[in-house]
């Protein structure tokens, strides 16, 4: 400031001149921090007029011109925060205040003793702030002042002062006050209330004894948010709960020491209160060795006192209150109406010396997620339990409100293909004597199994008992065993070790479906007939054949792979059921394994599955369900339960506690876990609505079908009539009411999927290759196009639901074809069917595209359908992926037409399948890649001069492999994604092999699925707009 001039030219710098909405110069001075002493008129006179912002905050000010604020005629907010002044210049009149467009005031942070009398001459003020001063009175007038501003105030903020008092006379005339903020003064008393829609009042940290019994007159429906923590109240008058409006009472820090009677609460909006540090249960007239839950004392300050009443929260604030604070008082014990605050996700009790005892009925409030009991001397929950947090401790008390008890029993499922032991391995392991092989035609059996702790003696406390289910039977009964796969479970995979690496292959499938059905479960990998390996190299061979099971399960990097469950060396085992070498150990693997399971329904899913708390109820039902069972087998009668023959059995005990529908399923998975019954949540078709009770039974259900033999009067090419499905059921005792659900069950595990209104495709009897030969058909000719989808995995029933809806759409469209055409010469022969495939993206090509079929051929993992002038074709292609054998769908659309609208058919059905059914694939690896990819082979590479035999080998990241054929150059693959982003901005691609032939993207890009044609595109698009921005 040593340079006036210099100063002016620095500070006019920082002036903003801009225009408003009706085109008039305005002016911004924003001169904050800059340390000024003092402010010179010199330095903004000339626009003085045209000022409508002013920050003068974080100076230095201790005086102001006379001009500023009352002179700037079109100043609209203002801020002096955090300067020195002790007052503002004189504005004694209206006369005197020309600024009457001034909205905003903030004067905080200076050394005010009263606001300045200017300010009661706006008449447009809306905020105005002077916290943090020194005031001792709000306005310094006299009594005969005139004055009609702050009629339109909304916020006052005169929190951090010394003011010990409101005026009414002020306050009364702040018609449009919605927030007052007096917090930390000396007030007390608080000013009656008045005409305003007030929401927000906040007067903590003052000495205030009393509160006017009209605020539940004034502001009824308008208060939300009232603080009145840390004064002196003695009491809580009933009118303040009968703020309707109200969501958040803060009245911490006071004496109170009763609450007014539930009747008289009528905030329903309530979601916080906050009551800590006050006196709630103090007692002073009854002696110290009663005890008395509440204490209540008559209110000596309602006109009409209330009647005695205990601390007792009403159920109006059942569904709203969410955050309650009771900590530091004397309570006794915890209020008993709390626990009935459904909605109380927050409880605060720390500090109350008398509490010894949680009530078990706070383990009701589901949503409770923090409850502190801090410095609180809990008898009745124990240390390590609280220790573990709120949850473990709403745990505890909800198994003892439910009188739960520890429970071992688990459900073991032995399982792998046939002929490998299963059985003759469960019977030494639960006799302890070598059992002969004997190959059995049962496709299930069940047996219950007591596991000592291993090297433990006798003692039934370490014990852990099983209920175990073998399952095996003949080869086709592989699909319908994985209906028997529950969650939570022990698996014990068994596999022949004489039978070498085709054995290990041959689990894939069995690792698949059990992480598709139950991905919570544990897998003990048990290879049998260790006696068949020579003991010379014995190592060696266990070495390598452990080597190719984790090579399954695990990625090259060690990472779980997707899809597998995790298994590591550690759930290997290889035992002689013959001369029973290895059977401790696997003893003591399969206890340790059990002992791990982690129960990932429990709250953090940390807990142990074996000797979880269950309630009685549960077990209870568990006995009346296994009574039920060996009364329907002795009787014969059908062996599943309905919804309402459930509900009858859960009424029979007097004593469950089971209420609400979400404590059914609880205790329904119960059942499943422990393998009382079969149950299955699907909705479709009421399949919800059974529950299967023994197992064997389902499965002999099941043998009618599996048995089934493919012949022309029956089931043709696999499709059964649903009237001939129907009969399969005679003799089962399902009735016409189950019978849906009962083939939405086979629907469910790819049993029987329907195909049509009236047929069922049964997936077992497809053979495993084409009925005829079909290389004839495809012929690589310059008409072919080719699509490669890879997957890391292919899981369980894919291929059942692709051929299944393949069919489907065909037929779909056998409908829509048959419709009369005009100018037909030639009408297509009997045993021949139009098919349309209309493409929604059409590019030089019909709108759509029709062939005459000849033939529809489909097995396992395949379907073919050829046509004059070409052919469709989708079936299973291995190939090799990331160093790893994988699964992947070959597509082939063949045309003379070069009509390739079909491929768009095909893919985009994969597509919605896998979106529908096996979302998982959408996923990625650990490593970030995806685990599905869709490539297309070059088609120069790929004509008929260039290659005549190739053979998938493995490629680098972008390309599937490259085709080969004796010392020829290879096919390259396209990713389609870029080939899809590349067309966005031009009409060809480069092939690495030869890359002065360009290839066009038209038909690449074009028969892509829609769904993803549309997502590149519009991903490239974005792209694009961005590379011109930037260009």
């Amino acid at each position: 400031m040593d340079h006036p001039a210099f100063s002016k030219h620095l500070l006019r710098l920082k002036l903003q001149e801009t225009s408003n909405a009706e085109g008039e110069e305005t002016v911004t001075v924003s001169w904050r921090a800059l340390q000024l002493p003092w402010l010179e008129l010199d330095w903004f006179m000339d626009v003085s007029s045209r000022i409508t912002h002013l920050d003068l905050s974080s100076n230095s000010l201790a005086a102001l011109p006379s001009v500023v604020p009352w002179g700037l005629i079109h100043l609209l907010t203002l801020d002096l925060s955090n300067n020195l002044l002790k007052e503002l210049p004189d504005a004694e009149n209206s006369q005197g205040v020309i600024c009457s467009s001034l909205q905003q005031i903030n004067l905080s942070r200076n050394q005010l003793t009263s606001l300045p009398p200017g300010l009661l001459h706006l008449t447009n003020i809306q905020r105005l702030s002077a916290a943090k001063n020194q005031l001792t009175v709000l306005f310094d007038i006299p009594s005969t002042t005139n004055w009609i501003g702050l009629r339109k105030l909304e916020e006052l903020d005169v929190s951090d002062n010394c003011l010990t008092d409101l005026p009414t006379s002020v306050m009364h005339c702040l018609k449009s006050l919605s927030c007052l903020n007096v917090c930390r003064n000396t007030l007390s008393s608080f000013p009656d209330p008045w005409a305003c829609p007030l929401k927000q009042c906040k007067a903590s940290s003052n000495v205030i004894e009393k509160l006017p019994n009209t605020i539940s007159i004034f502001w009824r429906t308008q208060l939300q948010e009232v603080d009145f923590s840390d004064n002196s109240l003695k009491e809580l008058p009933s009118y303040i709960f009968e703020l309707e409006a109200v969501v958040l009472l803060r009245f911490c820090g006071n004496h109170i020491a009763t609450l007014p009677a539930p009747s008289k609460w009528k905030c329903s909006q309530l979601r916080t209160l906050d009551l800590s540090r006050n006196q709630l249960g103090k007692t002073e007239e009854e002696p110290k060795s009663r005890k008395l839950s509440f204490l209540t004392t008559w209110s000596k300050r309602d006109p009409d006192p209330d009647p005695v009443c205990p601390i007792e929260f009403p159920m109006i604030l059942r569904d709203s209150l969410e955050v309650l604070f009771l900590n530091d008082n004397q309570l006794e014990c915890v209020p008993q109406s709390v626990c009935g605050l459904h909605s109380l996700s927050e409880l605060y009790l720390s500090n109350n010396p008398g509490i010894r005892e949680l009530p078990a009925e706070l383990s009701q409030l589901s949503s409770l997620w923090q409850l502190d009991t801090e410095d609180l001397h809990i008898t009745n929950v124990p240390q390590e339990v609280r220790s573990e947090g709120p949850a473990s401790v709403l745990s505890f008390l909800r198994a003892h409100l439910r009188k739960a008890e520890p429970f071992k029993l688990l459900k073991m499922l032995a399982i792998g293909p046939p002929r490998q032991g299963k059985t003759a391995l469960l019977e030494a392991l639960q006799t302890g004597r070598a059992a002969p092989f004997t190959p059995t035609d049962c496709s299930i059996s069940t047996s219950t199994w007591e596991l000592d702790k291993p090297n433990g003696g006798k003692n039934s406390k370490d014990s852990v008992a099983f209920n175990v289910w073998d399952i095996g039977g003949q080869a086709n009964m592989s699909t319908v065993n994985q209906c028997f796969f529950t969650d939570r479970a022990l698996y014990v995979v068994i596999w022949n070790l004489a039978l070498g690496e085709e054995a290990v292959a041959n689990l894939q499938t069995w690792l698949l479906n059990i992480e598709a059905r139950a991905p919570n479960s544990a897998v003990v990998v048990v290879g049998t007939h260790l006696d068949l390996i020579d003991t010379k190299f014995r190592t060696e061979r266990l070495a390598t054949l452990r080597a190719y099971i984790l090579a399954l399960c695990r990625s090259p990097s060690g990472a779980r792979a997707t899809g597998y469950p995790d298994i590591t060396w550690k759930h290997l085992h290889e035992v002689s059921c013959k001369t029973m070498e290895g059977l401790d150990g696997l003893k003591k693997l399969i206890y340790q394994v059990a002992l791990s399971m982690k129960d990932s329904s429990s709250s953090g899913g940390g807990s142990k599955l074996l000797g979880r708390l269950i309630p009685r109820s549960y077990l209870t039902l568990q006995e009346a369900v296994i009574t039920e069972k060996q009364r329907r087998d002795g009787e014969g009668e059908v062996q599943y339960l309905t919804d309402d023959q459930l509900d009858c059995i859960i009424e029979q005990n007097p004593g469950s506690d089971i209420r609400d529908y979400e404590d059914l399923q609880t205790a329904i998975s119960f059942l499943i876990e422990t393998g009382t019954l079969l149950h299955f949540p699907d909705t479709s078709h009421g399949l919800c609505t059974l529950y299967f009770l023994c197992p064997v039974w389902l499965s002999e259900c099941l043998e009618r079908i599996m048995h089934l033999k493919s012949s022309r009067s029956i089931a043709r090419n696999g499709v059964i009539r649903t009237e001939d499905l129907r009969m399969l059921l005679v003799g089962t005792g399902f009735t016409p009411q189950t019978e849906e659900q009962y083939f939405q069950f086979l629907a469910k595990f790819e049993i029987a999927l329907p195909v049509a209104s009236n047929s069922y495709l049964l997936p077992h009897l497809l053979p495993p290759k084409p009925a005829m030969d079909i290389h004839g058909f495809k012929q690589q000719t310059n008409n072919t196009l080719q699509r490669l989808v890879q997957m890391s995995f292919v899981p369980a029933g894919f291929w059942e639901r692709l051929i299944a809806r393949m069919l489907i759409s065909l037929n779909e469209m056998d409908l829509q074809s048959f419709e009369p055409k005009r100018n037909i010469r030639s009408q297509p022969s009997r045993n021949s069917v139009i098919y349309s495939f209309a493409g929604t993206q059409q590019r030089n090509r019909c709108s759509t595209f029709r062939v005459r079929r000849s033939q529809t051929i489909y097995w396992k993992e395949g379907l073919l359908v050829t046509f004059d002038g070409g052919y469709l074709s989708v079936e299973s292609s291995d190939v090799s992926w990331k160093r790893k054998k994988s699964g992947g769908i070959k597509i082939i659309c063949q045309s003379e037409m070069r009509d390739f609208s079909a491929m768009a058919f095909i893919t985009d059905n994969v597509n919605l399948l896998i979106e529908q059914w096996f979302p998982a694939l959408t996923a990625s690896e650990s490593d970030g890649s995806l685990l599905i990819e869709q490539f297309a082979p070059c088609p120069l590479c790929a004509s008929p001069g260039q290659q005549k035999r190739a053979e998938v080998v493995a490629g680098p990241v972008g390309q599937v492999g490259e085709k080969t054929a004796g010392g020829g150059d290879g096919v390259h693959y396209f990713n389609m994604e870029d080939c899809v982003l590349a067309a966005v901005e031009k009409e060809h691609i480069v092939c690495p092999q030869h890359p002065d032939q360009p290839v066009t993207l038209q038909e690449l890009v074009f028969s892509a699925p829609t769904s993803v044609r549309c997502n590149y595109i519009s991903v490239g698009k974005a792209h694009l707009s961005a590379k011109q921005d930037c260009g």
